[in-house]
């Protein structure tokens, strides 16, 4: 938590927020909250803060990166409210700051696993598709060399496109595996 000048300036700050900054108190009493803040959220943090001084929003709250001392970068929860004085003029805004790093990064985290299961699932359907195809061209090319004549010249090359199909189809069951979908393994069942 800290006291915050209507320039940026700190006023009074608590030990949470040097902990989570970095800085000792000493240290941000000779700063402004803009020193710290990153460049890409500054101007969404000074844009609230216009519209709470001109009265048009009491509060605000906001999601920021923050530089610690060292440099690295600390996500912070910021909401803001304006303490006025007796005659209603700003006197200092009241900011707490929490520090959401984590949360930050379990949300990433989160969004690359769903973007996996994405292509996960995009790779079963392909491989669903493109294994319906290779059945059929299995199918053909096996009922091709059954009619063939053993001393067919042509017979040499519907065994390298069985053997090409058959590769593929090893290749869907991969993709499948990835997928976490497998597919049934269908042979010939004597019924007797």
């Amino acid at each position: 938590i800290a006291h915050v000048s209507t320039d940026g300036h700190w006023l009074r700050v608590n030990k949470k927020l040097c902990d989570i900054i970095g800085y000792s108190g000493e240290e941000l009493l000779a700063m402004t909250c803009q020193d710290i803040t990153h460049p890409d959220d500054l101007e969404t943090d000074l844009h609230y803060l216009r519209q709470v001084l001109d009265g048009e929003i009491k509060t605000y709250s906001m999601e920021k990166r923050c530089f610690r001392k060292d440099k690295s970068l600390v996500w912070v929860k910021l909401t803001v409210s304006l303490v006025r004085d007796d005659l209603g003029q700003p006197h200092y805004f009241i900011s707490v700051l929490e520090d959401i790093t984590e949360q930050i990064k379990l949300k990433a985290q989160l969004l690359q696993a769903q973007k996996m299961e994405a292509v996960g699932q995009l790779a079963g359907g392909v491989a669903h598709d493109f294994n319906n195809i290779l059945t059929a061209i299995i199918g053909y090319g096996n009922l091709a060399l059954m009619k063939m004549a053993e001393d067919d010249p042509q017979r040499l090359n519907i065994r390298n496109m069985l053997e090409g199909a058959e590769r593929a189809a090893n290749l869907t069951k991969e993709l499948l595996l990835f997928s976490r979908k497998q597919i049934s393994e269908r042979k010939p069942v004597d019924l007797n």
